[in-house]
């Protein structure tokens, strides 16, 4: 059997309301080589039957796995393992591409010299609301070929993106696993970005619908009491690895860094949790130290907010 083109990965926990939207884009997409994985992260809502339902009459492979509630980290990097595909899109388990998705991004990657594929990831494009309004910035060009940390942090390409990776440089790049909770997925593309160049198209290839109970619009409290383990080694690495790669050209987002991670140790120490992650590099803990003031008043407007409200 010959490999397809394509993994679509979804991890998923209790989405079966709406799963039905990922599976009907699928279904849509003009362009056919492709599987869709599904890994299943302990849910208890009847997610298995309805893709087993699926799997009759689908016009495409689909694979289903069940773990035990892990979280999403783990879920990807398990998706990441069982993919066929020469390249993998990981598509939240609430929203859905748009009927061109997969063929607009092999066009990009296509348009590529073979001879310059080894220096590329994958590819990268915009993301549209339900209402058809971009979410972000644009990028500056089309194409637009640089790593991911220039894009990002220098250039100050903001707002939500989605892309395409090549499976052997997701295999490379797994999320860390030894990490509580959510590890904030920049992290990974961090990495990859350290090593690769992403193609970048200013087009629309996913349709995101933010919801309630998302991470993105969670509060502080919350992520507190889930989140901050990750968030914290997440900011140890950018300090140590990436931190010294940008130096002035990104002093906006170490900044950010420096303030949060004490924003987010605070509140751990409040809470009595062990910290288990300070940076290993002297320029690491030199750049903490300096934001402890702000990041300590970070912390007191959290709790000032948590008392008000």
């Amino acid at each position: 059997m010959t490999p397809p083109t394509f993994t679509v990965a979804t991890p998923t926990f209790n989405r079966a309301d709406t799963l039905p939207r990922v599976y009907e884009s699928l279904r849509a997409q003009r362009y056919r080589d492709f599987e869709w994985i599904i890994v299943d992260d302990g849910s208890t809502d009847g997610t298995g039957k309805l893709v087993q339902s699926w799997q009759h009459d689908a016009p495409f492979p689909i694979r289903y796995y069940w773990q035990e509630n892990q979280h999403k980290k783990v879920a990807v990097n398990r998706a990441v393992q069982e993919a066929h595909g020469e390249f993998i899109a990981i598509l939240d388990s609430d929203d859905s591409f748009l009927p061109g998705a997969l063929e607009d991004m092999l066009d990009a990657w296509n348009a590529i010299p073979v001879a310059d594929r080894h220096q590329f990831a994958g590819v990268t494009a915009l993301v549209m609301d339900p209402s058809g309004m971009i979410v972000g910035d644009r990028f500056p060009s089309d194409p637009f070929d640089v790593d991911g940390l220039t894009c990002q942090y220098v250039v100050g390409v903001k707002g939500e993106k989605f892309g395409m990776q090549r499976v052997e440089v997701m295999r490379e790049t797994p999320f860390p696993e030894f990490v509580s909770g959510l590890v904030p997925e920049n992290h990974v593309w961090d990495r990859i970005a350290m090593r690769y160049k992403t193609r970048h198209i200013n087009r629309c290839v996913r349709i995101y619908y933010p919801t309630e109970n998302s991470l993105i619009n969670a509060s502080p409290d919350r992520l507190t009491k889930t989140d901050y383990d990750g968030c914290l080694y997440a900011a140890c690495h950018f300090l140590d690895e990436i931190a010294p790669v940008l130096g002035a050209r990104a002093s906006r987002v170490i900044f950010d860094t420096g303030r949060q991670y004490w924003r987010f140790r605070l509140h751990m120490m409040r809470q009595g949790r062990a910290i288990r992650w300070w940076p290993r590099s002297f320029t690491g803990r030199t750049i903490l130290l300096i934001h402890f003031p702000i990041g300590l008043a970070l912390y007191g407007k959290d709790r000032l907010a948590r008392r008000r409200g």
